[in-house]
């Protein structure tokens, strides 16, 4: 089955490109981390770029005429293989969400929460089934702390049924994730995004099982400037982060060896 390639017979100027094209790839990464938390990270594509020589060794020295004799039962296997994710296999649902945070509270400590699913209230009434995610919405209040007020709600309804968006919250918006719905003679349908004005009372009609994120919060003082993983209400702040994190002055996190470089 394995049949090793001689000298003569290696592709050597592709052998050398890659190389090439490798070292000058941790060469960049070694200039970029000198010096900084993240030092030494380089070793890490060193250990990828060996085992990917070895397992391009492997490759290259194995016969793919052996393999025809298995062309079929492979064949086989790999639609089994699809069958059993549609049978077996779940789907799951995510949302990520920034908050930005009033003026006075932008530099405070960092923290890291985690509510399991069931720490989350959940309220069912006639085919409605919310989840407070965070704030308060539909009669109950979920756990997660909060530095400003907002709310953030996962709905599913059935088909035909109203479902209420309070009128609390300054700022309000819809996301619609699956299904149709129809609020003041209008249809939509996910996904899409609806932002709404403040102080209208908002109904959603739903045409079609639905599922959608309901949230909001108070408006802020200002503007907020995003520039890559950087938020803040200072265009000069958001500048510093940059340089510190060039510098390596961000707090290292636990357990991370990998430098992820500003883009440019």
């Amino acid at each position: 089955m394995f049949q090793f390639i001689g000298i003569k017979d290696f592709d050597w100027t592709m052998f050398f490109v890659v190389m090439i094209i490798c070292a000058l790839g941790v060469l960049q990464i070694f200039s970029a981390t000198h010096d900084t938390v993240w030092q030494g990270s380089w070793w890490k594509q060193v250990i990828y770029i060996a085992a990917g020589i070895f397992l391009m060794w492997i490759a290259t020295s194995m016969d793919y005429h052996a393999l025809m004799s298995h062309v079929y039962p492979l064949y086989i296997a790999s639609l089994v293989a699809l069958i059993a994710v549609l049978a077996i296999g779940k789907q799951a649902f995510g949302s990520t969400r920034w908050i930005a945070l009033p003026a006075g509270k932008e530099e405070i400590a960092p923290t890291f929460q985690h509510y399991a699913a069931s720490d989350l209230p959940v309220v069912t009434d006639r085919g409605i089934t919310a989840r407070i995610i965070a704030g308060g919405a539909f009669g109950a209040t979920s756990p997660v702390a909060m530095v400003s007020p907002w709310f953030y709600v996962e709905v599913t309804a059935e088909a035909g049924v109203s479902v209420p968006l309070d009128a609390d919250h300054e700022e309000r918006a819809i996301y619609i994730v699956d299904g149709e719905v129809e609020i003041a003679n209008e249809r939509y349908e996910g996904p899409r995004l609806l932002v709404f004005r403040p102080g209208d009372r908002i109904t959603v009609k739903t045409l079609k099982p639905v599922r959608m994120m309901f949230l909001g919060g108070d408006a802020l003082e200002g503007p907020r400037h995003i520039w890559w993983n950087f938020v803040s209400s200072s265009k000069e702040r958001i500048e510093q982060a940059k340089q510190d994190w060039k510098s390596g002055r961000f707090a290292h996190v636990p357990n991370e060896h990998e430098f992820i470089p500003l883009p440019e």
